[in-house]
């Protein structure tokens, strides 16, 4: 889906819907058929609070910037 942010994360998600995000479209995961993907329109401002997730979730687990990459790389894409 172009121009959408997708979401793999739950959580993330209900955080987005929580603050007032609109979700575009849901899908089954490919990879998980029993979990659910989420699709959010693209705009600096999600991106930005999405990198702030990202940044408090690996600064709770004690990691660093690096750490987790491929967990990042899972939760969130952005296709464009």
């Amino acid at each position: 889906m172009k121009n959408n942010i997708t979401v793999f994360n739950a959580g993330l998600a209900k955080k987005l819907i929580k603050l007032g995000y609109v979700v575009k479209d849901i899908e089954p995961n490919r990879n998980n058929p029993q979990k659910t993907v989420f699709f959010f329109e693209a705009t600096e401002e999600i991106k930005n609070i999405i990198k702030n997730y990202q940044a408090k979730r690996r600064e709770a687990k004690g990691g660093n910037i690096y750490d987790g990459h491929k967990n990042i790389s899972r939760s969130i894409s952005s296709e464009q």
